[in-house]
């Protein structure tokens, strides 16, 4: 109740991992109160974005139908998104009233930032077979709109009518409120009526980003180890975005950072720290890297990013390939006793012969070869 959806409510079949996009759209005198996402609340991003790593349910919920008595004067359509609207073009709203009765005059405050739209053009629209007789402020400097419209005879309706078309060119690309405010209605008695004032909202500019790297920085480790990796976000869009980046192994979230005001046709590279104690033995890992979509951002496809591979072996596998044998033993023995320290790295140090991690290479790390001598994965 209250509005729709971009696509229309239905069941949809995607592939597996595709990023959708879902608009809702209130009809007039609603506003979306929120999204239930497999029935728990999803939050009031419009549009929203969600990443189809199994079967869904979406509902939008919409709230704001005036209940009876109230009236609604709002900026129709309230929410403007449209990244083609580069500056010389041009775009239309309402001013639109809903649910009043015995209304003879209507004024209005639109205010606006005149550094990103200009008013060009109004047009006094017909309620009810009637034009009003109006009187009209307006100042593209300040970046405001006034007007008093006043009818032969009183409005009464229960539907949403249109009272005022406003025409503005864009200027710049930016973000704009359109603040409907100090707004008045009276009634044929000269009596004020009771209402609400909606505002709106016009969107220039391109939001966009992306994941354009993923980098293990080992194409392989022991069970238990650590693997770094590096993953590079990318502002594709026109403004400062804060969003944040996740990294998965197959369908396993590694971790999630969070960047901030990340400046446009900049990037930013985050390295995760993986702990693969969990992870299977003799099980290649497919990297992906997932950059959450930022509210009104329309290609959603480049925010997510596969690439890289790390292979998972058995504790003792000192060389990765595979099997813990006596080429594994030769390694930590060659090393056995050298240590690593920030100040001073001992002549026989190998990172690999350190099973453990502990910076030392002793009979901990023969321990941990013994304990799986033997073991291998099939080729």
């Amino acid at each position: 109740t209250g509005g729709t959806t971009n696509p229309s409510p239905g069941s949809y079949p995607y592939l597996k991992d595709t990023v959708v996009t879902v608009t809702a759209i209130p009809n007039a005198g609603f506003i979306l109160d929120h999204w239930e996402l497999d029935g728990l609340n999803a939050g009031t991003s419009n549009p929203i974005h969600v990443t189809m790593d199994k079967n869904r349910t979406l509902l939008a919920v919409f709230t704001g139908a005036p209940p009876p008595g109230l009236t609604v004067l709002f900026v129709d359509p309230p929410e403007i998104f449209d990244p083609t609207a580069v500056p010389c073009t041009t775009f239309r709203i309402n001013i639109t009233i809903d649910d009043v009765e015995n209304m003879l005059v209507c004024e209005f405050n639109l205010s606006y930032n005149s550094q990103l739209i200009s008013w060009i053009g109004i047009i006094l629209l017909k309620a009810q077979g009637q034009t009003p007789k109006a009187s009209m402020n307006v100042n593209n400097a300040a970046g405001y709109i006034w007007g008093n419209l006043t009818y032969k005879n009183p409005i009464t309706t229960s539907s949403p009518i249109a009272l005022v078309e406003i025409l503005f060119h864009v200027e710049a690309l930016g973000a704009c409120p359109l603040d409907l405010h100090d707004t008045k209605l009276t009634d044929a008695d000269g009596e004020p009526i009771d209402h609400e004032a909606r505002d709106g909202i016009f969107i220039s500019l391109t939001r966009d980003v992306a994941i354009v790297n993923v980098v293990p920085l080992s194409s392989w480790a022991c069970q238990g180890w650590f693997v770094d990796i590096n993953v590079t976000a990318r502002n594709l869009g026109d403004m400062n975005e804060t969003f944040d980046v996740q990294i998965y192994s197959d369908d396993n979230l590694i971790g999630t950072e969070h960047v901030v005001d990340l400046v446009p046709s900049t990037e930013k590279t985050l390295t995760f720290h993986w702990n693969t104690s969990t992870a299977l033995p003799c099980h290649n890992y497919t990297l992906k890297g997932v950059a959450t979509p930022v509210e009104y951002e329309i290609n959603t496809a480049n925010n997510n990013y596969t690439d890289g591979a790390v292979k998972i072996t058995y504790m003792g596998d000192l060389d990765g390939d595979g099997y813990v044998n006596g080429d594994d033993l030769y390694i930590v023995a060659t090393a056995f006793g050298s240590y690593h320290t920030e100040e001073y790295t001992h002549p026989y140090w190998n990172p690999h012969a350190d099973a453990n991690r502990d910076n030392v290479i002793d009979g901990s790390d023969l321990f941990l070869i013994v304990s799986n001598f033997g073991k291998g994965c099939p080729p």
